[in-house]
């Protein structure tokens, strides 16, 4: 599951996870440096010093980066204000323009990369951040309730964002850039504070980590307050789900919800493949195998050959990306097994059109086909700002398959139609659910306020007749 969990997780209400309290690393005066005019700006004067930096190396497989001094850039004028690392993190119940917030731990060459990075995503964590930018030569982000906010402290040095990068990749020696890609993701982990989906990336000639938090605890279907409709899912015996949404949605924090359903109701067979695994699911009433692509499996075509070897009654794999993906979900579902996997679009019928999409005009009638007799469900959502706390919440499209939806998708003139077999669907209660309703049933609840569900609408005139109604 590779999607995008973790702004959901701000749906949770109360205090936000803490971290133990870390003590910065001891601080040296960094080298002076002037900004160069490059840069953009006018140079920055230099800071005195005496002591010289030390040169730390850069991640293996990426070039070494140049021995560039970190700029002194001051902090944005809309940087968060100042505490103390490792004061108690403050409750999630302001806006994240008003948050209090943390000067960055001291990132000068000379300290331990472990330990900034730690601190960093520590600090990050207890703050309820669901995204932490670590960018050469721009100070630490947070992403707060969707806001990529800068925290005060100096720009982060080449060769510390390359140590970092070194540190994280060290526990996972067979993730390294390849000729076909020089990015990499991973995932990584502090003991008892969060673990963490990771994308390493070049830019300008240094490395960038982005790090996505994952919750411990997979939440349920109830404490998303995600619709009826969603845990029907959980009891399909076979088919494909298609959960969907754009980036940052909450698609992976969905399906975990899903899983955990079958988890704790179904005496069932359970394997996921991932990259990497995020939400760690342990057996209950059904037995979970959960395999990292490229540490427990080579490939998820390796993977899913194997899998059939291995009696699953319900596969959860990754975002379907391209043919290749989409093929191996569909092969898994003809053998019988229900498969759960996610996609990126805007909308329930621009997804599956993106689905067929990824194959050759040529190819499309069979993919259509295929499609058709494999879809039990396509699950959109889109999240909210939540009146409850801090946070957001999900309001979702659910397209369920009947033979009318088959023959809609096998008929490219009439696909463009599956849209009002949604709210066909709905008044005929075959477990279809348009975004409006869902965003309807949201505002009377008061858990979104109006404004707020019509700024996410697709159709906000049928929303607002739906309120009137």
């Amino acid at each position: 599951m590779t999607d995008d969990f973790d702004p959901f997780a701000d749906v949770l209400i109360g205090p936000a996870p803490t971290t133990p309290p870390v003590a910065a690393p001891h601080a040296r005066a960094p080298t002076p440096v002037s900004t160069p005019a490059s840069w953009g700006g006018a140079p920055q004067p230099a800071r005195p010093t005496s002591t010289p930096p030390r040169t730390m190396p850069a991640a293996p497989g990426f070039p070494a980066p140049p021995h560039t001094p970190a700029p002194v850039l001051s902090a944005p004028s809309h940087a968060m204000p100042v505490a103390t690392v490792g004061t108690p993190a403050p409750q999630r119940t302001v806006s994240a323009g008003r948050l209090q917030a943390v000067t960055a731990p001291p990132t000068t060459a000379q300290h331990n990369a472990k330990d900034v990075l730690d601190q960093l995503l520590g600090v990050g964590v207890s703050h309820g951040a669901s995204d932490i930018h670590l960018i050469a030569g721009s100070p630490a982000r947070y992403r707060m309730k969707g806001a990529l906010m800068p925290i005060q402290g100096e720009p982060l040095p080449v060769a510390l964002t390359a140590s970092m990068a070194e540190h994280v990749l060290s526990s996972h020696p067979d993730r390294r850039p390849t000729g076909e890609t020089h990015d990499v993701d991973t995932s990584y982990s502090i003991p008892g504070v969060s673990r963490f989906r990771v994308s390493i990336l070049r830019q300008r000639g240094s490395l960038g980590l982005i790090f996505r938090v994952i919750r411990s605890e997979v939440l349920t279907i109830e404490q998303l307050t995600l619709p009826p409709q969603v845990r029907e899912l959980a009891g399909q015996d076979k088919g494909l789900v298609v959960i969907c949404g754009q980036g940052g949605s909450g698609r992976s924090t969905t399906l975990a919800a899903v899983l955990e359903e079958m988890n704790i109701h179904r005496p069932i067979s359970i394997l996921t493949l991932e990259d990497p695994i995020e939400f760690l699911l342990k057996s209950k009433q059904a037995s979970v195998i959960q395999r990292e692509v490229g540490t427990d499996t080579r490939s998820l075509e390796v993977g899913l050959k194997q899998a059939m070897r291995q009696d699953p009654d319900v596969i959860a794999m990754g975002e379907l990306t391209d043919a290749t993906g989409v093929d191996l979900a569909l092969s898994a579902v003809e053998s019988g097994r229900l498969v759960l996997c996610t996609a990126t679009g805007t909308e329930v019928v621009k997804v599956l059109q993106r689905l067929i999409g990824f194959y050759p005009p040529d190819e499309q009638p069979v993919a259509r086909a295929r499609l058709s007799d494999a879809l039990r469900a396509v699950v959109f959502q889109r999240l909210v700002r939540s009146t409850q706390g801090s946070g957001r919440i999900a309001a979702c499209e659910i397209l369920r398959a009947t033979p009318k939806v088959a023959e809609y998708i096998r008929d490219p003139a009439r696909f463009v139609q599956l849209g009002g077999l949604i709210r066909e669907g709905e008044q005929e209660r075959t477990g279809s659910l348009s975004l409006e309703t869902s965003l309807a049933t949201l505002v009377r609840a008061r858990m979104v306020e109006t404004d707020a569900a019509m700024a996410v609408a697709n159709r906000p005139a049928d929303l607002h007749a739906t309120l009137e109604g």
